[in-house]
């Protein structure tokens, strides 16, 4: 992203900035990473923080305008001290109450939609970094770069080698067809009978061991998201049975992310969804992760048509497929997963991210792998029956995809061998 003056904002932008205009305070995306011993000043992280205006140029730019004529524009009164900020919080606060202490702050709009938040006081000889950006701003796949980037000092060295235009065109003109045909279809997700929603979160942290989601899945061909997306359907199954709300029809939202391996972390929002239908409550967990294993494959083409799709579309016609793709009308909720690579700078004990809870959604679901763990965050709407308990639910999904399977029972009695003199 180059500064200019003021330039029109991708309609991807404007989409999620639209959500805020309808229910303000609640379409922020969020990082946080947790370090062992003595905080730092905070005038010593603004200077860190300095030296990456230049590679994160957006950084000093905010939107203006409502969501139909929205601008960016350069903040020529950009303050690092306004961005930048210490919070201390009482002793033995839990880890739901550290990261709430600062997203129930508003983000002013003001300046550029973003903080940098240290936090301290919870715990003796430890500190966290939250970064926070609203959404219009920065999808989930830029903002856990930028908090990469701006803890490790390091930027993305993959590289991308895209294969020839015939066969991308071919593929990007089918997932448009296939897209279109799930928002024009007739079948509902829903939640019969829920509670009527509050549009306010609730944060709920699950541990993972990534080892464990790779033996869960590698027997069968399948890779840890698999793995994770297979106890992500078994949660919603317990909890249906244990709240007493139905699901009809559910499905979930898988976000991809169109930017290419070797982009620098950017500003702006270059992101689809890929609807995921979920296998009933009558399914055994093995089923569902068969079934799940079975789409992803497939969803691996899909990933690198969806990211031709974002760069060839016109911005508005984006930000209305993405628009309705995360309806409630065709999925309940949704999940990402990102990788989080150490670097050479801080070094963080580990790392949660925080994904924006979209309008009528039950939950989200983010899995940010970091080493040889992974680190789930739930974010649920609070007037959700027995949502505090989704991330239990979550544990003992997984511990059943980890039971062994029963042996087979024929239903029938084998034929008896005819027997030769």
């Amino acid at each position: 992203m180059t500064l200019t003056p003021s330039f029109r904002a991708h309609g991807l932008d404007r989409m999620f900035l639209g959500w805020e205009e309808r229910d303000p305070g609640r379409s922020d995306v969020s990082g946080i990473a947790h370090f062992e011993g003595a905080p730092p000043r905070v005038e010593d992280l603004r200077a860190w923080l300095a030296g990456f205006v230049d590679v994160l140029p957006g950084l000093t730019c905010r939107l203006t305008g409502s969501s139909r004529r929205a601008r960016w524009v350069h903040d020529p009164h950009f303050d690092l001290a306004r961005h930048v900020v210490e919070v201390e919080v009482p002793r033995d606060t839990p880890l739901e109450a550290v990261a709430a202490s600062v997203l129930d702050r508003p983000l002013e709009r003001d300046r550029p939609d973003w903080d940098l938040s240290l936090i301290h006081g919870y715990e003796p000889g430890c500190y966290s970094l939250c970064y926070r950006v609203h959404h219009c701003c920065q999808d989930g796949g830029a903002a856990s770069h930028t908090l990469r980037t701006v803890l490790t000092g390091a930027t993305p060295t993959g590289t991308s080698r895209p294969e020839p235009l015939p066969g991308r065109a071919v593929r990007a003109a089918g997932l448009m067809g296939r897209l279109l045909g799930e928002i024009a279809g007739t079948s509902v997700a829903g939640a019969t009978a829920a509670t009527p929603l509050s549009g306010r979160r609730r944060l709920l942290y699950a541990h993972v061991d990534r080892a464990r989601l790779r033996r869960v899945a590698q027997p069968l061909g399948g890779g840890p998201n698999e793995a994770h997306l297979a106890a992500l359907t078994g949660m919603l199954h317990r909890w249906s049975a244990a709240s007493g709300v139905r699901l009809h029809r559910p499905a979930l939202f898988l976000a991809v992310d169109a930017r290419r391996p070797d982009d620098p972390p950017s500003w702006g929002n270059r992101v689809l969804a890929l609807r995921l239908p979920l296998l009933g409550a009558s399914s055994s967990p093995r089923e569902r992760l068969v079934d799940l294993i079975a789409r992803g494959a497939a969803a691996q083409g899909h990933r690198a048509a969806a990211r031709d799709l974002v760069r060839w579309l016109p911005g508005r016609l984006c930000g209305w497929l993405l628009g309705r793709q995360l309806h409630p009308r065709h999925v309940i909720g949704g999940s990402t997963t990102l990788l989080f690579t150490p670097g050479a700078g801080l070094d963080p004990k580990f790392v949660a991210f925080h994904p924006a809870l979209p309008p009528g959604h039950l939950f989200v679901a983010a899995l940010l792998v970091h080493g040889t763990s992974a680190q789930l965050c739930l974010v649920v709407d609070e007037a959700l029956p027995l949502g505090e308990r989704m991330a239990d639910f979550y544990l003992q999904a997984l511990a059943h995809l980890e039971t062994p399977a029963p042996p087979v029972i024929p239903t029938q009695p084998p034929r008896a061998e005819p027997i030769h003199p």
